[in-house]
């Protein structure tokens, strides 16, 4: 998974993407990602395997069930990118409606799943739960059967 394109990050999240072990090291974590210096935490805002954001598309409006999503199969015609590795989101990932990551997909307030897919204006197999704190971030994924 890459790391949050904002807010707070700490020394293990950036060692867990690096890959290193504590005791940490800016420097060397630095290093390892490919920066120069002078170094900053600031440098691992959305950095990951891949690097960049992952395109895919949901499905307009998002609905308070998950069910409702797998019976109706609405369209995925919506673009939407997150950051994580993976073809599609999951837990813990951010999803943004803008490539650059700077507006998060919102929860409006309150939990809304989204049907989702890679390919453009299917019907959705997979759904999303956005979170309810405007922050974009992905708190369960799963599959109609």
């Amino acid at each position: 998974m890459s790391l949050p394109l904002s807010g707070p990050l700490s020394f293990s999240d950036i060692a867990s993407v690096i890959g290193v072990d504590s005791p940490y090291s800016l420097g060397t974590m630095s290093a390892n990602a490919g920066f120069t210096s002078p170094d900053s935490v600031s440098e691992f805002y959305g950095y990951g395997p891949g690097g960049g954001l992952t395109l895919f598309f949901v499905s307009q409006p998002p609905t308070n069930l998950s069910q409702k999503v797998c019976q109706m199969r609405p369209s995925c015609c919506t673009p939407v990118w997150h950051n994580g590795i993976g073809a599609l989101p999951e837990p813990g990932d951010f999803v943004y409606t803008d490539s650059a990551g700077t507006v998060p997909l919102m929860g409006f307030k309150a939990q809304f799943f989204y049907g989702m897919d890679i390919e453009e204006c299917v019907p959705a197999f997979n759904w999303l739960l956005i979170s309810d704190l405007d922050s974009g971030q992905v708190l369960e994924v799963g599959g109609c059967f």
